[in-house]
């Protein structure tokens, strides 16, 4: 940790205009490219023209990540078509050698975090995919650092530096459930980019509307995040530094804050909860179905394992009707048994 490590006076110069601005009209105007505006659309009837629903999901729920940029203050949005999310703890050791021992002796060094995040950035129409193109452009030309004059020369005058909130996946220690769209000048992560592909997928296409001009349809992006850590971890004898003292049952109770946010959860044992009230993926209670108020049995538990896996089904047939599964699917009537086969062994239609 570096205890000179200071990023809050470093975004306190910005103006704070974006700090205390509402989220969602924020998020709207950043996320919404590929939706035709009702106030403008040519069509005024209901429906007629484009509502993207990645927008409302990332408006409504949160799916979407923010990069600051501390230097100028400027966030980035993107909506989060996650592909890879990987956070790594390293510990890192001085080994010394001796003479006569099998194993060396070890001195702590320090302990690094990296995350690998991977998304992609989709257009659904060329509107988008030009601001998608600009957003990555930003996000590249923020890689470099901030330069001042001495004399006839430049000097660095900073390194490039972020604060990246996703969730509470990425995001500040101690971020509770209703801070969840906090914006990332507030709750996001410190960190530099140690590492930033951009990569257009062929396979998806361009569209060109002048001669030689290409906006890629699907932009993969791999960001590899350098951790900052600004507050002290550890332990202090044998409590964690990291712990937030919440009211549980009318008890105090602490809970860990690091590295993820969220609520802490309630004991079912002698509670109320029910696994069931707030099912994922839409899969919700059967009507005339009875809910338990008490711990759940092994026939309830059946149940929902039994509906868990009927909604898996449903979400493996519906990739027949995707865009890229629809080319592939032309065995299913000429090959019916094949098509079965394919089903039992390997969960979908190749």
């Amino acid at each position: 940790m570096d205890d000179d490590l200071d990023l809050d006076a470093l975004i306190s110069d910005h103006d704070s205009v974006y700090r205390d601005a509402d989220i969602r009209t924020k998020l709207r105007e950043q996320l919404s490219f590929g939706e035709d505006s009702p106030a403008t659309a040519a069509n005024q009837v209901a429906g007629a023209y484009y509502n993207d629903p990645s927008t409302e999901l990332a408006i409504n729920k949160g799916y979407f990540i923010e990069i600051y940029h501390i230097i100028s203050g400027v966030p980035v949005f993107f909506k989060a078509f996650l592909t890879d999310f990987t956070d790594n703890f390293i510990t890192n050791y001085n080994k010394e050698q001796v003479f006569g021992r099998s194993d060396p002796i070890q001195t702590y060094q320090n302990t690094e975090r990296v995350i690998n995040v991977a998304f992609d950035l989709v257009s659904s129409n060329i509107n988008e995919a030009r601001a998608n193109i600009l957003k990555a452009n930003n996000l590249i030309s923020m890689m470099y650092p901030s330069y001042e004059k001495s004399g006839d020369a430049n000097t660095i005058k900073s390194g490039p530096l972020f604060k990246v909130k996703m969730g509470n996946l990425i995001c500040m220690p101690g971020l509770t459930e209703e801070d969840g769209t906090s914006p990332a000048v507030k709750a996001g992560l410190g960190c530099t980019i140690g590492g930033f592909k951009y990569n257009p997928i062929i396979e998806d296409g361009f569209f060109d509307p002048k001669p030689g001009i290409f906006y890629p349809q699907t932009i993969k992006i791999d960001l590899e995040l350098s951790i900052l850590h600004e507050k002290p971890l550890g332990f202090q004898g044998t409590a964690s530094n990291q712990t937030k003292t919440v009211q549980i049952n009318g008890e105090d109770v602490k809970k860990p804050v690091f590295p993820y946010g969220g609520n802490p959860a309630l004991s079912l044992n002698g509670g109320t909860g029910d696994v069931r009230a707030d099912l994922p993926n839409g899969i919700t209670q059967q009507p005339g179905e009875v809910r338990e108020s008490t711990r759940l049995g092994f026939r309830a538990l059946a149940r929902l394992e039994a509906r868990v896996a009927s909604e898996r089904f449903r979400v493996q047939a519906n990739k027949i009707l995707s865009p890229q599964n629809r080319n592939r699917g032309g065995h299913i009537l000429s090959d019916p048994g094949k098509a079965i086969g394919d089903l039992g062994f390997r969960g979908y239609f190749p």
